[in-house]
C-alpha cells in the first residue's frame, strides 16, 4: 500500500510537472502568436503611414510641375508674343529715327536688349517645360542641357550614357530630369566648379546615375542639420525626387574637394 501511495504521489507530481510545462509552453506560445500579430500590425500600419506620405510627396510634386507648366505657357504664350510684338515696334521706328544719332543709338540698345530677353524667356520656358524630355526622352534632354551648359563657357560637362532608345514611363523621366537639373544648379550656383562628369544609364529593373564635379564640396551631415531650413532645401528635394523613384541618393565629398552623387535603383548597374 505504502508503495502504491508513493506511486500515487509521484504520478501526480510527474502529470503536475508536465502540465506545468504545457501551461508555460501554451503561454509561451500565445505571446510569440501575439509579438508575431503586433509586429505585423505595426508593418502594416508603417506601410500604410508610408504610401500616405509618398502620396502627399507625388501631390505636391506635381502641383509644382502644373504650377512650372502654367508659367512655362505663359511666358511663351503672352510675354514671348509681347516681346516679339514690342521688337516689331522698334523696327518700325527705325523709318522715324535718323541714323548714327543718340536717338538711334537707343534704338539700337533697346533692340539688342529687347532680343537678349526673348532668348532669356525661352531658355527659362524650356527649363520649367523642356519638350525634348517629352518628344525625345531623357537622353536626348540631358545631353541638349548639357550642350546649352558648355556653351556658357562656365564649366565644361563630360556626359556619358550607355542607354539607347529605352524610355521609363514619363512621371520617372521628369522626376529624373528634375534632379540633374537641380545637381547642375546646385554646382553652378555653390560649388564653384570648372568640370562636371555625368553618367546616366537604365533599363527596365535598373538606375543609376552618377554626378561628379571638383567644386568645393560641402558637410552634408551639418548642411542637413541646419537650423536655416534654407541651406539644406535643396538636398531635401533631390532625396524627395529620389524616394518618388523608389532610389536612393548618396553623398560623397571628399576632404580634397569635389562632391560625388550617386542615384541608384534595384541593384547596380556596372558604369
Amino acid at each position: 500500500m505504502a508503495q502504491s501511495g508513493e506511486l500515487g504521489v509521484g504520478t501526480m507530481i510527474l502529470i503536475g510537472t508536465v502540465g506545468m510545462l504545457l501551461l508555460a509552453m501554451a503561454v509561451i506560445l500565445f505571446f510569440l502568436v501575439y509579438q508575431r500579430r503586433l509586429l505585423a500590425q505595426q508593418e502594416k500600419l508603417q506601410e500604410v503611414q508610408t504610401q500616405q506620405q509618398k502620396a502627399l510627396l507625388q501631390a505636391s510634386l506635381q502641383s509644382q510641375e502644373n504650377e512650372r507648366r502654367r508659367i512655362a505657357k505663359d511666358l511663351h504664350d503672352e510675354v514671348g508674343a509681347n516681346l516679339s510684338t514690342i521688337n516689331l515696334f522698334t523696327k518700325s521706328l527705325e523709318k522715324f529715327v535718323a541714323p548714327a544719332t543718340k536717338g538711334s543709338q537707343m534704338l539700337d540698345q533697346t533692340k539688342a536688349l529687347i532680343e537678349t530677353t526673348v532668348t532669356s524667356v525661352r531658355a527659362i520656358s524650356k527649363d520649367l517645360l523642356p519638350a525634348t524630355l517629352d518628344r525625345f526622352g531623357l537622353i536626348n534632354a540631358t545631353q541638349e542641357l548639357c550642350e546649352r551648359i558648355n556653351q556658357t563657357d562656365e564649366l565644361t560637362v563630360k556626359f556619358e550614357s550607355q542607354t539607347q532608345e529605352e524610355r521609363l514611363p514619363v512621371a520617372d523621366e521628369l522626376t529624373l530630369f528634375r534632379i540633374i537639373q537641380e545637381l547642375f544648379n546646385n554646382a553652378l550656383k555653390h560649388a564653384q566648379a570648372t568640370e562636371i562628369q555625368l553618367f546616366v544609364h537604365y533599363n527596365a529593373h535598373n538606375l543609376k546615375v552618377v554626378f561628379q564635379d571638383n567644386g568645393v564640396g560641402f558637410d552634408v551631415v551639418a548642411l542637413q542639420n541646419s537650423e536655416d531650413s534654407t541651406k539644406g532645401l535643396g538636398l531635401k528635394n533631390l532625396e524627395s525626387r529620389a524616394q518618388m523613384l523608389n532610389a536612393t541618393l548618396t553623398y560623397t565629398c571628399p576632404p580634397e574637394g569635389g562632391t560625388q552623387v550617386n542615384i541608384l535603383r534595384n541593384g547596380n548597374v556596372s558604369q
